[in-house]
């Protein structure tokens, strides 16, 4: 299926402004160049002609693919041409028990017309898998629900690619590793919320924030994106302590993240949807020289070692056991040290050079 003599591989991108573009896309782009595998990227108004170039194509791989007109079309042209055509999947967006009672907070907060929108992209993301020879996967429990639907799944970790990764050790030098501090200074505990979906995975973490900041006047909440405080009544009365980040683009996020002493990685531990998320807030946290508490799913769990390079937390006293305890710098440095040696032998662009080395051979085993 990937093979560096039968032509390019062809990514095809139907979120090109997502950060999972850069991470599923870019990211990957690089990796195969890497291993000397021609490579093109085409954006949705481009795939027609660059299907229709004449240039040969050895595999191709669609990000966020919908069962739409083009992707009916990307699915007859790979049949013709005797290719597969495989789906790049980041989220469980194609499983329709996510829009169970309980199951997703986000989701039954919209109001009911955006419920149905998000019903009938996921129906059109699951019939679209359906229709594809496999997928790339960004975590294990993504790759095993896709293979209970009989369908090949290679798991590929989020990770680097050459630029982000300059991009963050950049930005290292300006993080906490690098900063002048003693024990009576503030201490900026940070969330990086992104877009709205992650509105409730914060809420546990919002009551233990009262109690820290009510306890130790050193903590501050620092908060990058889109969540409004307001929807937490736990840190009403605390505002002065909080500070407000707009969402940034994914070039300017590493300085971002380097203004923060402790990261926050909050999900919503019985969701489905939750359970599948990859575990990049860590490993960007970490690429800047910060340790993380983190719900512990299994791909945190898969890369956090509790208090040797991170931290776990479920409930609200153990979020705020563990941030207590990162109070104190040098733990703070001891871990995020750690968390430096994980992230290189996990993440780094080497790390998903050789996490394709391992796709391409168990692609070739039918």
């Amino acid at each position: 299926m990937f093979s560096s003599n039968d032509g390019a591989v062809l990514f095809i991108s139907m979120a090109p402004s997502s950060v999972g573009h850069h991470y599923r896309v870019i990211n990957h782009a690089e990796a195969f160049l890497a291993l000397g595998f021609n490579v093109r990227i085409a954006m949705p108004h481009q795939v027609v002609s660059t299907l229709e170039s004449g240039d040969s194509f050895s595999v191709i791989i669609i990000f966020r693919a919908q069962c739409d007109e083009l992707f009916l079309y990307c699915r007859r042209w790979a049949e013709i041409h005797g290719i597969a055509l495989l789906l790049d999947l980041d989220d469980l967006t194609f499983d329709v028990r996510c829009f169970e009672p309980g199951e997703w907070s986000f989701w039954a907060s919209l109001p009911v017309e955006e419920q149905d929108l998000w019903r009938d992209r996921v129906n059109s993301q699951f019939r679209a898998l359906l229709a594809a020879d496999g997928a790339l996967v960004s975590t294990l429990p993504l790759a095993e629900r896709v293979r209970s639907m009989n369908r090949r799944a290679w798991v590929w970790p989020n990770g680097f690619g050459d630029n982000s990764w300059r991009s963050f050790r950049a930005a290292k030098c300006v993080g906490p590793l690098q900063r002048q501090r003693c024990e009576s200074d503030v201490i900026n505990i940070g969330y990086a919320s992104g877009t709205p979906t992650h509105s409730a995975d914060f809420e546990i973490v919002a009551i233990a924030m009262r109690a820290l900041m009510c306890k130790d006047s050193r903590v501050r909440l620092c908060l990058i994106g889109c969540l409004d405080t307001s929807d937490y009544p736990s840190l009403r009365g605390l505002e002065h302590r909080i500070t407000h980040r707009p969402l940034v683009h994914y070039d300017q996020l590493a300085m971002e993240y380097a203004r923060f002493d402790i990261n926050l990685a909050p999900l919503e531990e019985h969701s489905r949807f939750c359970q599948c998320k990859s575990a990049l807030k860590f490993f960007e946290a970490a690429a800047v020289g910060v340790p993380t508490v983190a719900t512990p799913t299994q791909p945190f769990q898969e890369l956090i070692r509790h208090r040797w390079n991170s931290c776990l937390a479920s409930s609200s006293d153990d979020w705020v056991r563990e941030i207590t305890w990162l109070l104190k710098r040098r733990r703070r440095l001891r871990l995020a040290l750690a968390a430096s040696y994980t992230i290189r032998a996990r993440c780094s662009p080497w790390a998903q050079r050789r996490d394709l080395r391992r796709i391409v051979r168990q692609s070739a085993v039918r």
